[in-house]
C-alpha cells in the first residue's frame, strides 16, 4: 500500500470518528451559523415548577 493511500485512509478514519462523536444537529447548526448567517436557536427557559401541595387540598 502506498504511503499516500495510507495517510488518506487515516485522515478519513479520523473524520469519521469525529463525526460519530459529535451530534449531527450541533454540526449543522454551527455550519448554518458560520456560512449562511442563521443565528443559533435560543435555548428555552426551564419549565416552571407547579406549587406542590402534599395534603392535596384545593
Amino acid at each position: 500500500m502506498s504511503p499516500t493511500l495510507t495517510w488518506l485512509l487515516l485522515i478519513a478514519a479520523a473524520i469519521l470518528i469525529v463525526l460519530g462523536a459529535v451530534r449531527f444537529d450541533m454540526i449543522a447548526a454551527r455550519w448554518r451559523e458560520l456560512f449562511i448567517g442563521t443565528p443559533r436557536p435560543e435555548t428555552p427557559p426551564p419549565p416552571k415548577m407547579v406549587a406542590h401541595d402534599p395534603t392535596n387540598e384545593q
